[in-house]
């Protein structure tokens, strides 16, 4: 198994379980989960060695999300390559006690299969869902003519106003 560190190389490991020590700011993870909230209720987060992905359909296969988020914008990235999935609103519940400023910690090992989360003093421990019972169908091939690039609060802003219906929008 592939270990990757930013503190340490990267390393081979047997015999162990997968390991994630990932750390955020409570801004980011907002984002990232108010994003995903407004299409789907839970998603797979997949650990890559230099990158968060994260691709989720609504159930009535009409919006896609895919998010690519660096990891250079966490403070720790410490992993086995992995999937984890979960319901989003335990972990957005334990981000709304958060203040400016902190960090959030994401830790888990499959012998347990619990995402553990730490927001200082606070410590949760979120029950995790087998990945392969989340699918997503792939990225159609596109070829656009445009592209719009938004901000993660605009396209929030947007999610929600076309959720409010109606036969006619313009955003």
């Amino acid at each position: 198994v592939k270990f990757i560190s930013r503190r340490n190389c990267i390393e081979f490991r047997e015999g162990c379980y997968l390991m994630l020590n990932v750390t955020a700011q409570l801004d980011l993870m907002s984002k990232i989960l108010d994003t995903l909230k407004a299409v789907v209720e839970d998603a797979k987060f997949d650990f890559k060695e230099n990158k968060l992905h994260i691709r989720v359909v609504d159930h009535s296969h009409v919006a896609m999300i895919q998010m690519d988020i660096d990891s250079a914008a966490f403070d720790t990235w410490e992993l086995d390559e992995t999937e984890v999935a979960f319901e989003l609103d335990f972990l957005s519940k334990m981000i709304s006690l958060g203040a400016d400023g902190e960090n959030i910690s994401l830790m888990t090992d499959t012998g347990t299969g619990m995402l553990t989360a730490t927001l200082g003093n606070v410590k949760s421990n979120i029950r995790t869902i087998d990945p392969s019972a989340i699918t997503v169908p792939s990225l159609p091939p596109l070829d656009p003519k445009c592209k719009v690039h938004l901000t993660g609060s605009d396209f929030i802003r947007i999610l929600k106003a076309v959720s409010l219906g109606g036969d006619m929008m313009t955003l």
